[in-house]
C-alpha cells in the first residue's frame, strides 16, 4: 500500500462517488477503480460497498479513513520538514554579468553545473559593465563573466569562451585594411 493509493481513498471518501474523485485527483475513473481493488486486494478486505445508491464505507473503510487521514497528514508533514531542510543546506553562488552576456553562454554549460551541483542555486545579476566590475570588487556578486575589455590587475581571471568578432566595415574606410582590430582603433 502506498501513500498515493490512500490519498486516491480519502478523495473517493471526501468527494462521496469515483467519478467525482476521478475528476479531482485528474484521473480515469477506471485508473480510481482499479488501484481501490488493488487496495482491498492488498488489504483482503472490501473498504466500499457498492450499492446502487453509490459507495457506502464498510466497517474495514471506516477504520482505514480515520487510519489514513493521520497517515496521510504525518508523510505530508515529514515531506514539508524533509524539503526545508533540503532548502537550508542549498547554497547560492551570486554571479554577476554584463546585460546581454547570459545570452553568450551556454544554457548547457549552467544546465551541466546544475546536475553536478543541485544543492547550489545559481543567482544571475544583470548589471551595466562597469557596475558589474563594481559587483565583483565591492563582493556584491562571488562570481562575473565580462565580455568586455577588463583590468586585469584587479581580477583573478580565466578565459573560459573564445569567439572570434568580426568588424565588418566599408572597403573605403581606414581600418578595412587592418588585419586585427583592436578596441582602442574604434576609438573616435
Amino acid at each position: 500500500m502506498d501513500i498515493k493509493i490512500l490519498r486516491y481513498f480519502l478523495q473517493i471518501c471526501k468527494d462521496g462517488s469515483f467519478s467525482k474523485a476521478a475528476k479531482n485527483l485528474y484521473i480515469s475513473q477506471q485508473g480510481l477503480s482499479k488501484s481501490i481493488s488493488n487496495l482491498e486486494k492488498g488489504i483482503g478486505v472490501s473498504v466500499f460497498n457498492r450499492t446502487s445508491k453509490g459507495n457506502e464505507l464498510t466497517e474495514y473503510g471506516e477504520y482505514l479513513k480515520n487510519k489514513a487521514s493521520t497517515i496521510v497528514y504525518q508523510f505530508d508533514i515529514l515531506t514539508e520538514g524533509i524539503n526545508e531542510i533540503k532548502q537550508k543546506n542549498k547554497k547560492f553562488l551570486n554571479i554577476g554579468v554584463p546585460f546581454g552576456v547570459i545570452n553568450s553562454l551556454s544554457f548547457d554549460l549552467i544546465n551541466e553545473f546544475n546536475k553536478i551541483y543541485p544543492d547550489i542555486i545559481l543567482n544571475i545579476k544583470e548589471y551595466t559593465d562597469s557596475k558589474c566590475e563594481e559587483a565583483i570588487l565591492n563582493g556584491d556578486v562571488d562570481l562575473g563573466f565580462v565580455i568586455a575589455h577588463f583590468d586585469k590587475n584587479k581580477f583573478d581571471y580565466k578565459l573560459i569562451k573564445h569567439e572570434k568578432l568580426y568588424a565588418i566595415v566599408n572597403k573605403n574606410h581606414k581600418l578595412a585594411n587592418h588585419d586585427f582590430i583592436d578596441f582602442l582603433d574604434l576609438k573616435k
